[in-house]
Formats: structure tokens, C-alpha cells, sequence
């Protein structure tokens, strides 16, 4: 057995395996950049209420990422929508639309009578699904994603949601991801109410004084204000300087109870972020 041979192809074994490590990890970063940037280019919707039991009176969040924010848009204008039970069917109309200033749109709809306490209620929308079966080749979206069920429960809520604690700035955010940076400004949030809560958020630019305005919801006790890889709310991309922030609760039922105390200031998290 020729032992200076085989000393040598080790040596060159050896010496390959970071270069081989390397490759494999490369490898493995393109495979996941490219799933990640699939998800990025396609979209979904999401409703809200997420309770599945609803006060008699709720109004209704429906928010559009991507390729269906055009979509999200026409639903209760040129899509018509109704919430339907059995016979009952309620029309909603579109009494809102926020733009987000990332890849990311939400529509407020009312139903045009009180749904009945009891009953089961979906949306129902046929152009809507018309849409969605054109694009099925696309694999867009889910259509049972759409298609939530909420019961009705006796009574309405007549009172105003209620601030536990004043709404505090914690952090700013920002993590390279594969489709882009995440950056967010995180505060504190404590609020008790009867029913589900969105916080609206009036972002205000320090330099220039303008405004966007977008209504999101709370994760455990923080808000995030900003955005994700794919989408968001928010966009400091468009200046690194200083904002301020005012915060309104709305309940379900349209209950609003803002908080009173000055605008919060802070830093963009392209600036801040830790």
C-alpha cells in the first residue's frame, strides 16, 4: 500500500472541508432566500375581528398584502360583500381605507343592519371568488383563509376601551432578512376593553410634518411600528431623521379613547435599531 499516497489525499480531504462547509451553507442560503422571496411575491388577506365571538354592532378589518391590495380595495365598492347566515344576508359597505406606505393596504367594513344575536355569519363576495379562481394557478391565497365564521353574541358595547398604563417607547428594531430589513419602533401597550381593539397610529414626520396614518393591532403587550420583511404599516426607509407618534384605541363597536398625552418621539430604527 503506497502510505505516501494515502497521507496525501487525507491532507487534501482535510483541506477541502471548509470549502465544501462553505459551499453547502451558500447553497442553503440561495434555496431559503429564493422560498422567502416566493412568499414576498405573491399575497393574502387577512380579516379582523380574530375572536370568533362578536358583539352585535362590530364593524370589520379587512387588510391586503402584495398582488391583493388592489383587491382589498374594491371590496364593498365594485366587490360587492355581504356577511350571510342561512337567509340572512347583511351587505357591508366600505367605510374606510388606510394605505401603508410598504406593500400593505386595510378597508373598514359596516354591515348596513345589526347581525342577528346567534346566528353563525361569513363573507360572502362572488367577484371576489370569481378573482380568486382566475388566479388559482397563481396559489395567491388560501380561500378558507378568507373564510372565517364569527357568532353573534347578545349586547353591544357601549363603553370606551380603557388605557391601563401610558403607551411608553421601548426600542427601535432592524434585522437584515432575506427579502429586506425589518425595522421597528417597539412601545408598550395595557388597555382593557369589552371588545377586540385596534390602535390607531398617526406617525408624524419631525422635519417635514407629515402624516400617515395606519390602524394596527397590539402583539402581547407591545406595538410595532413599522414593518416586516415583506410588508408593513410603516416605512422609514423614506428618512433616517426623528418622528413622533400618537395613539388612539377603537373597539370593535367603534368606541375610541386616545391617549392624552403629548406625542411620543422617536428615532427611526434605521437610526436607533439595536
Amino acid at each position: 500500500m503506497n502510505w505516501g499516497l494515502r497521507v496525501e489525499s487525507e491532507k487534501l480531504r482535510v483541506g477541502m472541508l471548509p470549502m465544501i462547509k462553505a459551499f453547502i451553507s451558500i447553497l442553503v442560503l440561495l434555496i431559503c432566500t429564493k422560498e422567502t422571496a416566493a412568499k414576498c411575491a405573491t399575497g393574502a388577506l387577512s380579516v379582523w375581528p380574530e375572536n370568533t365571538t362578536i358583539l352585535a354592532g362590530s364593524f370589520f378589518m379587512i387588510e391586503g398584502y402584495g398582488e391583493l391590495q388592489d383587491v382589498v380595495k374594491k371590496l364593498g365598492k365594485e366587490f360587492k360583500i355581504s356577511l350571510v347566515s342561512g337567509y340572512d344576508t347583511v351587505p357591508c359597505f366600505q367605510t374606510g381605507f388606510y394605505k401603508g406606505q410598504f406593500e400593505l393596504d386595510q378597508i373598514f367594513l359596516t354591515p348596513q343592519k345589526d347581525l342577528k344575536v346567534g346566528n353563525e355569519y361569513k363573507f360572502h363576495s362572488p367577484k371576489l371568488a370569481q378573482w380568486f379562481e382566475i388566479q388559482d394557478n397563481r396559489k395567491l391565497f388560501l380561500w378558507q383563509d378568507f373564510s372565517k365564521i364569527w357568532k353573534i353574541k347578545v349586547g353591544k358595547d357601549k363603553n370606551v376601551p380603557v388605557w391601563s398604563k401610558p403607551p411608553l417607547f421601548l426600542k427601535g428594531t432592524f434585522l437584515e432578512a432575506g427579502c429586506g430589513p425589518e425595522a421597528n419602533a417597539i412601545f408598550s401597550f395595557s388597555a382593557t376593553d369589552n371588545s377586540p381593539i385596534l390602535i390607531k397610529t398617526l406617525v408624524r414626520r419631525a422635519a417635514s410634518g407629515s402624516e400617515v396614518i395606519y390602524y394596527l393591532q397590539a402583539i402581547q403587550d407591545h406595538i410595532s411600528v413599522g414593518n416586516a420583511m415583506c410588508s408593513g404599516a410603516f416605512d422609514f426607509r423614506w428618512g433616517k431623521n426623528d418622528f413622533e407618534v400618537e395613539f388612539t384605541l377603537v373597539d370593535a363597536s367603534g368606541n375610541e379613547t386616545p391617549w392624552k398625552g403629548p406625542p411620543i418621539k422617536f428615532q427611526s430604527p434605521y437610526k436607533s435599531g439595536n
